[in-house]
């Protein structure tokens, strides 16, 4: 018994010997794998580039000046381009003249207008505003000084389990969770509470209440020749044989009450109407179905284009191709004042219900871009800046005929704008590279961490191996004991 006890145990711990050796492998395994993920983390972080501030030259450049009569030249050393034995420039242009200038507020497109409408002529003799009106909301409100109250009702319930309310074809209220209280709809709920409205607070949880009232109407005059503000949504005026939807200054106002205009005599109002006895009228500037900012636009016509049609051009206004704008491309409308506006009729259509308008502007300041081919350029031998620019005339062959010589001078200037832009980029980058180094690193703790507690397993496991390892060797020890001392007894 004593060989084969010695034997079990011998086996027992082998077996236990394998299964560490076989945990120390697959620890060493994983500590392979977080060596490798390391690893890769050190090399991430070594791919990293280090974002550097921007410097101020490398957005500065040399700018020069010049100017021609009434008209001042600016263009930068980039704008330049070798053309033969010449050159290409595109500068900037600051002229007087008539032009366009670009309106700080975005208007309104609305591109759903008819542009007719049926109206009929109103007689002022019967236009009339009656006096103001409460009347109650059907929602009621909580107030210490209302002769009302809200009760709560027992509901009824009924065999299938469903509720009903206690009589039939009552009214009962509900209270939101704003505090008013608002007429239930749909078949009750066992778990709600319902209300009953009652002149008397007999009954527990009784709520005093009043109705909540709006005003309807819109002004206090029972005097004719007055309509209210909404009323104005369907009124059109009529003006040189035309007609426009009516605005505000069609009508004289009272600031005491602004919701109440009254009509003014010697103005032609027309309402519109789905009567008998309406009228079909064209209304001005929705031929083509659009208003911007609450403005009828057309095309320009004929005499709208020799008025305009060089503030248009001194626009320097250009597509996305480079191609300047002409009086074609534009719808026109008039403000208030009568003041000439205008919307590129691509804006309107785009479909983004939005849209830049530009105002005319009569003999005034204008800026433009203009690309001269054929320059002759002076330069000074000292520096290499340019001194003089000749800008060529050309004859009817198309061949140059003579040149317009300017002085300009130089000045190193820098593009604040694009340097703000790019320093903001390498605060961001910077941010971006720290949160990144950050991350690595953390990642990087996590992994030696975990490589710590596998060290610490691993070393449990050799020990625990050593001891086994003892004990097998003192198991072997007695079985061989047993052994030789069988041998000898047989021996004997």
């Amino acid at each position: 018994m004593g060989m084969s006890a010695s034997q079990a145990r011998l086996l027992s711990l082998q077996a236990r010997q394998s299964n560490l050796e076989y945990q120390g492998q697959q620890i060493n395994q994983e500590r392979t794998i977080l060596s490798q993920q390391a690893t890769a983390l050190y090399n991430s972080l070594l791919s990293m580039t280090v974002p550097t501030p921007p410097s101020t030259a490398d957005y500065q450049t040399v700018q020069y000046t010049g100017a021609l009569g009434a008209t001042e030249y600016t263009f930068d050393a980039n704008s330049i381009k070798p053309d033969g034995e010449f050159y290409s420039i595109t500068m900037q242009e600051k002229k007087h003249g008539d032009s366009l200038q670009k309106n700080t507020s975005v208007a309104l497109v609305d591109t759903n207008s008819s542009g007719s409408f049926k109206g009929v002529i109103l007689d002022p003799t019967t236009v009339t505003l009656l006096p103001d009106e409460e009347v109650a909301t059907g929602n009621y409100v909580q107030d210490t000084q209302g002769n009302q109250y809200m009760v709560p009702i027992q509901l009824t319930e009924n065999e299938d389990g469903s509720y009903s309310f206690p009589s039939q074809g009552g009214t009962y209220y509900v209270k939101g969770a704003d505090g008013k209280f608002t007429q239930s709809t749909g078949a009750p709920d066992g778990n709600a509470t319902y209300y009953a409205l009652s002149s008397s607070s007999s009954g527990t949880g009784a709520v005093q209440v009043s109705a909540e009232k709006t005003t309807v109407g819109g002004g206090t005059s029972t005097e004719e020749n007055f309509i209210t503000r909404a009323d104005m949504e369907n009124i059109y005026v009529e003006e040189n044989g035309q007609v426009r939807k009516a605005e505000l200054t069609d009508f004289e106002t009272d600031p005491s009450q602004p919701n109440i205009l009254k009509l003014k005599s010697g103005v032609v109002y027309i309402q519109e109407s789905n009567s008998a006895d309406a009228k079909t009228y064209s209304v001005k500037g929705d031929v083509d179905g659009v208003t911007v900012g609450n403005k009828g636009v057309h095309r320009l016509t004929e005499e709208e284009k020799q008025t305009y049609g060089d503030a248009i051009t001194n626009s320097g206004l250009k597509d996305a191709n480079g191609n300047p704008y002409d009086t074609d491309d534009f719808y026109i409308f008039y403000d208030d004042k009568g003041s000439a506006n205008f919307v590129l009729i691509s804006d309107v259509e785009d479909g983004n219900n939005n849209a830049t308008t530009y105002s005319y502007v009569a003999n005034g300041e204008y800026t433009k871009n203009t690309t001269y081919d054929d320059v002759q350029l002076t330069f000074d031998p000292t520096n290499g800046r340019i001194t003089e620019i000749a800008i060529p005339t050309y004859a009817a062959d198309g061949t140059v005929s003579s040149w317009t010589s300017i002085s300009v001078a130089a000045e190193t200037v820098t593009d604040e704008a694009a340097y703000e832009d790019a320093y903001n980029k390498y605060e961001y980058d910077t941010y971006l590279y720290d949160q990144k180094n950050k991350e690595i690193n953390a990642k990087t703790e996590v992994i030696q961490q975990e490589d710590k507690n596998l060290e610490l397993k691993l070393q449990r496991l050799d020990n625990e191996r050593t001891q086994i390892t003892t004990e097998i060797e003192a198991v072997e020890k007695v079985i061989n004991d047993n052994i030789e001392a069988s041998y000898k007894t047989f021996s004997g």
